[in-house]
């Protein structure tokens, strides 16, 4: 999975390991924080293409793009695909929040001092659907 373009086209891609078999599956060229589900059937992703930084999904053979939730983005899907952790913003704040798939409802969210400036950054693990969250330092 990538973004990019070829020729007039341009968007988010899946190919094979080998480079054969490209295809444009999405047309979201500012996608980023590519996730496929771990059932390998769908691809959430990070796009402002309605306004602010939000999370969507779309079928890994490409299709429509559906909105999961707005102003949610950097998701990483558990490993049982029932649930997305991202950066929920909030009027002028950030939170961590835990998300579920199923019905769109929040389930967890951690807030406070600690966390008003973070960020998810990719794991070593991301290849399993995990991921890791780390503080920025404030000054």
């Amino acid at each position: 999975m990538f973004v990019g373009r070829f020729g007039d086209q341009g968007g988010i891609w899946r190919m094979n390991a080998d480079g054969s078999d490209r295809r444009l599956i999405g047309d979201a060229l500012d996608a980023s924080y590519l996730e496929i589900a771990p059932d390998g059937r769908t691809v959430y992703y990070t796009s402002s293409r309605q306004g602010p930084s939000s999370t969507w999904r779309i079928p890994i053979e490409g299709g429509t793009p559906t909105l999961v939730m707005s102003q949610f983005d950097r998701a990483a899907v558990s490993p049982d695909g029932r649930l997305l952790a991202g950066v929920l913003r909030a009027e002028s704040s950030l939170s961590l929040a835990v998300v579920e798939l199923a019905d769109g409802g929040v389930r967890q969210t951690f807030s406070g001092p600690r966390f008003r400036r973070c960020r998810a950054v990719p794991c070593s693990g991301r290849q399993t659907g995990r991921a890791c969250s780390s503080r920025r330092p404030s000054g």
